[in-house]
């Protein structure tokens, strides 16, 4: 049995370690499933009595488990027990990292550490990424427009966005409880957003938008009359150039015809005009098998045959998915299993509104947000960041005692 003192030390440097590495999820070795093994291990050494009845019965860190729990139990009735059961385990974060951090205790310098550590393990991907994105650019004689490839070199856009976008989350959150904050915080802040802007991404976009409105309320808040100034100037310079760029130009084009309603493909695998194929496709389904939905693993074969019937060979060919959380959970569990993760959601928000968390607020929204044009929970780079997230802001609301309304 490990005591608690140096269960709290060395999972804290595992957890550390876990964020150090997040955002750039090498393949060759998944280096954060070793440390989710490790950090449940240790967990499990320095378990209680007191402690498992805690998490087991009245602990607040149980909600995201019992959805692990519908997906295994969704293997029932699914038609492809081998891709379910290779989904439930790829999930195991959303039971394992709750687990851990219901054995954290309230320390909360310990968390705002843990957020600054994301924050740079962040800053240094968006450096690299940037960097060689501009090395491309300097390469083709200035001729070359930013892709996806250079800027985002460890993971796709949808998610190197969402990562951005809870760095930057941190970073105002901290410009707001802290009107001293030093001019690193406000450099950060520009920097991030000069990534997110050049990334461009439909849901990378919106977060974007979001975000600089709370900056700007920030700003004017806490009257910081130079740095928003210098804001605004970093604003007018940033569309300026956003709107002579050829894909910022083809996306609101490609906007605009979606409004309406033209969903033509034209054989952009990422054109929202595919996703509105999928959408159609994966609500036709949801609605011949709405209460249960057809198993873990047997969604996606669902919807490989739904794009065969419907000829979207783009479908076919790369075997997409749902490219909306809240419909694969709505295939694999039925609507039952989508209103309990929407509840995971609308909880999460209610709490950190009651206890004044606006980081909690704002981070459940955006990853609300990035769900709805991506299946993030398919790969382990969201499944990570979710299970995370989620159990930071419940550690966090755990802090304050408000009454409930």
């Amino acid at each position: 049995m490990i005591s608690k003192k140096r269960y709290l030390s060395w999972s804290n440097w595992l957890i550390l370690a876990f964020l150090s590495v997040l955002p750039f999820q090498p393949q060759e070795v998944q280096v954060n499933s070793i440390i989710i093994i490790a950090l449940s291990l240790l967990s499990l050494l320095s378990l209680t009595a007191q402690d498992f009845i805690g998490f087991g019965i009245r602990s607040k860190f149980l909600w995201m488990p019992l959805m692990w729990i519908a997906l295994a139990l969704s293997l029932l009735w699914s038609e492809d027990v081998d891709r379910g059961l290779n989904s439930i385990f790829k999930s195991l974060p959303l039971i394992l990292l709750p687990f851990v951090f219901s054995l954290q205790g309230k320390n909360r310098s310990k968390i705002e550490v843990w957020k600054m550590v994301f924050v740079a393990s962040c800053l240094l991907a968006s450096v690299i990424g940037l960097s060689s994105g501009l090395i491309k650019f300097a390469e083709t004689g200035l001729s070359y427009h930013f892709s996806y490839q250079y800027v985002c070199p460890f993971l796709p856009p949808a998610y190197t966005s969402l990562y951005i976008a809870l760095a930057l989350a941190i970073l105002i959150d901290q410009l707001r409880q802290n009107t001293s904050s030093s001019w690193w915080v406000h450099l950060g802040i520009w920097f991030f957003m000069i990534h997110l802007a050049v990334i461009f991404s439909r849901s990378g976009i919106v977060l974007l938008l979001l975000l600089i409105g709370w900056n700007l309320m920030v700003l004017l808040r806490n009257k910081l009359k130079r740095q928003l100034t210098l804001f605004l100037l970093l604003m007018v310079i940033g569309i300026t150039a956003l709107m002579t760029n050829a894909k910022v130009q083809d996306r609101i084009s490609g906007v605009v015809k979606i409004a309406q309603g033209q969903y033509e493909y034209e054989g952009t695998s990422s054109s929202l005009g595919a996703r509105m194929w999928i959408w159609n496709a994966a609500r036709e389904l949801v609605l011949d098998r709405p209460w249960l939905g057809y198993g873990a693993g047997g969604e996606k074969n669902a919807l490989l045959l739904k794009f065969e019937e419907k000829e979207l060979s783009f479908g076919v060919e790369r075997g997409y998915n749902a490219h909306n959380q809240f419909m694969q959970y709505a295939l694999a569990i039925g609507v039952l299993g989508l209103f309990y993760f929407l509840f995971l959601f609308w909880r999460s928000i209610r709490l950190s509104l009651n206890r004044k968390n606006v980081f909690g607020v704002m981070s459940m929204l955006f990853i609300a947000l990035a769900f709805f044009t991506e299946s993030m929970l398919e790969r382990q780079a969201g499944i990570f960041l979710f299970a995370f997230f989620y159990s930071l802001i419940e550690l966090q609301n755990s802090f304050a005692k408000t009454q409930e309304v």
